[in-house]
């Protein structure tokens, strides 16, 4: 068994997640709290979160599914940079599980390398 891991950017899974978010993104603590609510007041408008974990989960099943359809063996983990479930997380996860193989891949708009160094 080898893990399919889709990296991606991340986004707030609820409005309570947007301060945590915002201050993993700048990684400083100190940003002006009108910002986060100005930000906090977007994602409520779409909705309350962000769509990204959703989306990047259905996306590594469906991979999934099609890879052992053609007689491989995966299993499917979704790590985000700046939102839970974190990269880190993820990681243990796959551990935990007795994986000891992985094939991540890079799911973000713009790819450089030094975007990989990021993740």
């Amino acid at each position: 068994m080898r893990a399919l891991l889709l990296l991606a950017f991340g986004g707030p899974r609820s409005l309570e997640e947007v301060e945590l978010f915002l201050a993993r993104l700048f990684q400083v603590g100190n940003l002006l709290r009108s910002s986060w609510k100005k930000v906090k007041e977007r994602y409520r408008f779409i909705g309350g979160s962000s769509p990204l974990l959703s989306i990047t989960q259905g996306q590594a099943k469906g991979l999934e599914e099609r890879l052992n359809a053609k007689g491989h063996r995966f299993k499917s983990y979704v790590g985000m940079r700046y939102s839970h479930p974190l990269i880190e997380e993820t990681l243990e996860e796959i551990l935990n599980d007795g994986i000891r193989r992985s094939s991540p891949s890079l799911w973000r708009l713009s790819i450089s390398c030094k975007h990989w160094g990021l993740y």
